[in-house]
């Protein structure tokens, strides 16, 4: 299932959505452990938006409200400055494990 981003993110990408079980999975896989990072972008038509910064590229994901807790949600930004950076990727200790 695709979901097209929108609102305030102006670039217009699909942005798969994942389940909190996939999210778990991923959040301890990347590439360049110098670069990688997690940042939550914003919630929005009942879904939160996530991106990891990682080579090759910037992924984005959607996971559902329901499944997923954000104590304080903030509306979808393009503005980076917004974003909240996550503890995952290789300093979470979960991924070190």
């Amino acid at each position: 299932m695709l979901f097209l981003a929108a609102g305030c993110y102006s670039q217009k990408i699909d942005v798969p959505v994942i389940s909190a079980q996939e999210l778990e999975t991923i959040k301890c896989k990347w590439q360049e452990p110098k670069l990688s990072q997690w940042f939550y972008v914003g919630s929005e038509n009942g879904y939160h938006m996530f991106v990891h910064r990682d080579l090759p590229e910037d992924r984005f994901y959607n996971i559902e409200m329901s499944v997923y807790n954000i104590e304080d949600p903030i509306i979808i930004s393009n503005d980076e400055s917004k974003w909240v950076l996550m503890p995952w990727g290789p300093g979470y200790d979960e991924c070190k494990k």
